[in-house]
């Protein structure tokens, strides 16, 4: 069983939003209305509408903007501005930029809907603003940023033992015969007692 097709109403404006929703239930559509505050991109990729009716006035972004944004995920998008007369050649550039397939003037009646109906379902014209509309989001650099410099290394303290000198050759030869002379002194010293007691006997 195939789902009633889906319309969407961005405005402001509360009073026009309820009359396009009542006039599109009675067309046997499901319609759905919120403001420009509501996440659009989101509310749209969620209902996936075949018509989305814009104000000039979203609330968060422009209706003209609103538009491209609109256009910018989803090629096909049938958008109606709809909009007062005092505000029409504004709508119409807008319709221009975005490619929407028609413009409304309020107050809005069913018959409007009606007579404009051709062009809501008809082909959907090319959009030129997109050309000049800037991503939602900012691309990433294309050109890394350098790695950072590497710390320069500490060099360790030298430990109390690395510090040490060890002595030279001629020290070491001057101790060794100190030793010496004091070995052959006390084998003298003990000579010599041992004769000078045999010789008191």
């Amino acid at each position: 069983m195939n789902e009633n097709p889906s319309s969407l109403t961005v405005m402001r404006d509360s009073i026009t939003a309820g009359r396009i929703n009542m006039i599109m239930r009675q067309r046997g559509w499901r319609s759905k209305a919120i403001d420009g505050n509501d996440h659009l991109i989101d509310s749209y990729l969620k209902i996936r509408p075949r018509v989305t009716f814009l104000g000039l006035d979203t609330g968060s972004i422009p209706g003209d903007l609103a538009a491209l944004r609109i256009r910018e995920i989803d090629d096909q998008a049938r958008i109606v501005f709809v909009c007062s007369r005092s505000k029409l050649e504004a709508a119409r550039q807008a319709s221009h930029s975005a490619g929407a397939v028609a413009v409304i003037l309020t107050p809005i009646l069913a018959t409007d809907i009606e007579e404009a109906w051709p062009k809501i379902m008809g082909v959907v014209p090319y959009a030129p603003g997109l050309a000049t509309l800037e991503p939602a989001t900012p691309p990433p650099p294309t050109v890394l940023p350098p790695p950072p410099t590497p710390a320069t290394p500490q060099n360790p303290t030298p430990s109390t033992t690395s510090q040490i000198t060890p002595p030279d050759d001629g020290q070491v030869r001057q101790r060794n015969r100190g030793r010496i002379w004091i070995i052959i002194s006390l084998v003298g010293l003990a000579i010599s007692g041992s004769v000078a007691y045999y010789l008191t006997i």
